[in-house]
């Protein structure tokens, strides 16, 4: 057999094992209803982002931010504690400002 067939032979080996070890861990985790859950972690930047977008798609009318996504991201916490750069950023854009810009 030739040196590259042993390398491709090796690697495809490899990768089966890999995949059915990947696969066994997930379903060892799953639950008898055929769901998976699991603590999550994130970057509380994306949500902070994701908020200022809405800031600056649906801007606050008479001091009310009642963006149609709202409901969204209060269910997914993203205002509670663990996101005071979301905090944050709604204050200053509902004062009309974000750092040295200020709105139209």
């Amino acid at each position: 057999m030739s040196p590259s067939l042993q390398l491709s032979d090796a690697l495809s080996t490899a990768c089966t094992r890999s995949i059915r070890r990947a696969a066994d861990f997930f379903m060892k985790r799953q639950h008898a209803d055929g769901y998976w859950s699991a603590d999550l972690t994130a970057d509380s930047t994306l949500e902070s982002d994701y908020i200022l977008l809405e800031l600056w798609r649906h801007a606050p009318v008479n001091g009310v931010w009642n963006p149609p996504t709202k409901a969204r991201i209060e269910k997914s916490g993203a205002l509670d504690s663990g996101a005071a750069a979301a905090r944050r950023r709604l204050q200053y854009l509902s004062a009309g400002s974000f750092g040295n810009q200020t709105r139209a």
